[in-house]
């Protein structure tokens, strides 16, 4: 993707290679951490999200049954998932270049992914062409 940095491209494969953390083991830290996430299924990225609070998030998808990422991960052996994310204060903006990046290292499309990620419209940089 033409307007896409190389940040969220390194950051992108760096959420691909990470083992991730073991899904239930919430961050520690207390402050919200804003940024991209990605919930894994058998080491594989099966979700990409974007939170101003990735804590809250990731244990809001155990609670939801909305999502069809929140319903899969109900009827999933928690030992078969995990996480991993990347501090981004323009998650909103850029979104749609982390789900890109790693649908083409990965193959394809994170599965729970129903649209492309969200994108600003006002910011030149993440605008696709």
């Amino acid at each position: 993707m033409a307007n896409c940095s190389a940040k969220t491209e390194g950051n992108s494969q760096t959420l691909i290679d990470s083992p991730g953390i073991p899904w239930k083991h919430w961050p520690k830290k207390k402050k919200k951490i804003a940024g991209i996430y990605v919930i894994k299924e058998d080491g594989w990225v099966i979700y990409v999200g974007r939170s101003k609070n990735i804590k809250q998030r990731l244990k809001s998808h155990c609670k939801g049954k909305v999502q069809a990422i929140d319903i899969h991960i109900g009827g999933t052996d928690a030992g078969r998932l995990s996480y991993n994310f990347v501090v981004d204060r323009r998650q909103k903006c850029n979104e749609h270049c982390y789900e890109h990046h790693i649908t083409e290292s990965q193959g394809w499309r994170p599965e729970f992914n129903m649209k492309g990620g969200d994108a600003c419209r006002a910011c030149v940089q993440c605008k696709k062409t």
